[in-house]
């Protein structure tokens, strides 16, 4: 299963064997935006910021891909940016929740970074990188946890902010590219049978039309159920729509929710028929909040299960509050008040959320957290952006349900 430092915003579930993977691209200058996927065993930010460590050249951090191969295991994309000369992506990992990283990464070309990373399990992991030099994607495979990777050309996409690539694979040979550019917009949605060496087109997004066979409706996270038949696009990136297909994305069709006009959807966190959908009320200055609504069904009806009891600031722009759904009772969102980062908490799906205070400072000028993924009830991890003029992304840790966070260390981490 995986999930995702996501990754900014995102849902993410952690049942059974689930993956965290971050992606931390490591840049001379330049700012994006991003946008993963999240959903059933994994929850993808879809964000860029930058980090500038002491010492060191600005990094812009991609907090769009997580996946929770358990409660203490990271994959994490590196790459050179568009000015280093020399460098390249790849992967390290860490069993201890942060700790310490081990580089298991694929030898790849110079002046690429990492655009999304997914594990199955510990063994099957799967590794985009784009090239900045000649714009060309490649995506990587190994099957034995890293210590040998074959590559193959995929669908890429330009160099305009926020393009990018996500993958999910749901089983070793059987799994699903997006190809997105926001600045377009444009997108499209790829399958593979064969473990990621050809990749054929399913859908993609057309000039004057929403619906129909072969037609993407909206640009966004997508999640895709086992058997890769049901799936969800949450249109959260220049709408506020929840869609849904059950012909392996060919055909989508819009999700009715009893959600407010204007609500930003989510991608549900899906749990056999029990689906959890967080929603945000309201978004850039004024006051949001976010709703979760569950559907017993499949998705087909959906009632409110819980409200966050207090009107937090949300994201910026039209962006949806993060959240991550670590199990059907267990849920976290974050948010900011008094210039500090919270960390909202729920072990009993919403009937009692407890606020907890985070040392990740706000500035006044920023709106808050970009995202929290969280691997189970205990363990989260959170991404805030910079401080005090800098630009400098800061990510924490939790593995006391919220009581303490450790930072990460960016600069250890870029050191490998």
């Amino acid at each position: 299963m995986a999930l995702t430092l996501a990754a900014r915003r995102g849902t993410a579930i952690a049942s059974g064997a689930c993956a965290i993977a971050l992606a931390v691209a490591i840049t001379a200058c330049g700012a994006a935006s991003a946008a993963g996927s999240a959903g059933q065993a994994r929850a993808k930010g879809a964000a860029r910021t930058h980090a500038r460590t002491q010492n060191a050249g600005p990094r812009e951090v991609a907090t769009n891909v997580i996946d929770q191969l358990s409660t203490r295991i990271a994959i994490v994309g590196i790459g050179a940016g568009p000015n280093g000369l020399n460098g390249r992506a790849r992967l390290v990992m860490t069993a201890n929740f942060g700790r310490t990283f081990t580089s298991i990464g694929p030898k790849t070309a110079k002046l690429t970074e990492p655009d999304s990373v997914f594990f199955l399990d510990r063994d099957h992991g799967w590794f985009a990188t784009f090239s900045v030099l000649n714009l060309a994607e490649k995506v990587y495979r190994t099957s034995d946890g890293g210590r040998t990777w074959q590559a193959f050309s995929a669908p890429t996409h330009n160099i305009a902010a926020g393009a990018q690539d996500t993958l999910q694979f749901l089983t070793p040979t059987s799994g699903f590219l997006m190809d997105t550019l926001p600045t377009a917009p444009a997108a499209a949605l790829y399958r593979t049978s064969n473990g990621g060496a050809t990749w054929h087109r399913v859908a993609s997004m057309q000039p004057g039309r929403r619906g129909g066979p072969g037609v993407l409706p909206a640009i966004g996270r997508f999640e895709f159920e086992p058997g890769g038949t049901t799936g969800w696009l949450s249109d959260n990136l220049i709408g506020s729509r929840l869609y849904r297909t059950t012909d392996g994305g060919r055909s989508w069709r819009p999700v009715r929710l009893p959600a407010p006009a204007g609500a930003i959807r989510g991608l549900p966190a899906v749990f056999g028929r029990t689906l959890v959908e967080p929603v945000t009320i309201g978004a850039g200055a004024t006051a949001g909040s976010l709703r979760v609504y569950i559907s017993k069904d499949g998705g087909t009806t959906w009632s409110l299960a819980s409200s966050l009891p207090e009107p937090p600031r949300p994201s910026c722009g039209n962006a949806p509050m993060p959240a991550s759904v670590a199990s059907p009772s267990a849920w976290w969102a974050a948010a900011f008040r008094n210039h500090r980062a919270v960390a909202y908490r729920t072990t009993d799906a919403g009937e009692h959320w407890a606020a907890l205070t985070t040392p990740a400072p706000v500035s006044a000028g920023f709106c808050g957290p970009d995202q929290i993924a969280a691997p189970s009830a205990a363990r989260a991890w959170l991404v805030t952006p910079g401080t005090g003029g800098s630009n400098e992304t800061r990510i924490y840790a939790t593995t006391d349900a919220g009581r303490t966070w450790r930072r990460i260390d960016l600069a250890a981490l870029a050191a490998h």
